[in-house]
């Protein structure tokens, strides 16, 4: 009997343990790809995500209880909530940042207080430690938006059917 909740307690542990361990980013893996055909001393662009968000439907009750408020008051609202969350949970991150800074390994980066994420340029083992940390919640490259090519136009003249019924 003793042998048997011994036992017990120790497979309950083991499904207990992975529930509390606080888990790492994650790295997204077109960008470890790009971080691996990366030359060490090289940089990379990448966007990190921090973990620990406003949460929004929160904040939209406690901007329409008990009264509604007025248009401004909620608009300052919301801003100051999203760059107190920022200020707060990046701060360190900032810390680290600015210290490798001076180290040469990484070049510039830029907070966004509205998603709670940075944009870094470093070199690649930069971002394998960022990723390993607990406040971060996925990092990935920085994409470029392009323009997309626009569409011919169709020929035209009296002999051109546009589809238009007579």
């Amino acid at each position: 009997m003793k042998r048997a909740s011994v036992l017990f307690l120790a497979l309950l542990g083991l499904f207990l343990i992975p529930a509390t361990t606080i888990n790492a980013g994650e790295l997204d893996p077109d960008f470890a790809t790009t971080l691996n055909n990366t030359s060490p001393d090289g940089l990379a662009t990448g966007v990190i995500n921090m973990k620990d968000l406003v949460d929004i439907r929160k904040l939209e009750q406690s901007l329409l209880s008990p009264a509604r408020l007025s248009a401004q008051v909620r608009h300052e609202r919301v801003i100051r909530t999203l760059q107190e969350k920022a200020q707060t949970t990046q701060k360190s991150l900032i810390q680290l940042l600015d210290a490798w800074s001076e180290r040469g390994d990484v070049n510039e980066y830029t907070s966004f207080w509205i998603t709670n994420a940075l944009a870094v340029t470093a070199k690649p083992a930069v971002f394998y430690a960022i990723a390993a940390r607990e406040d971060v919640s996925y990092v990935s490259g920085n994409t470029t938006a392009g323009l997309i090519r626009p569409v011919a136009s169709a020929p035209s003249g009296p002999n051109y059917l546009d589809g238009v019924e007579p």
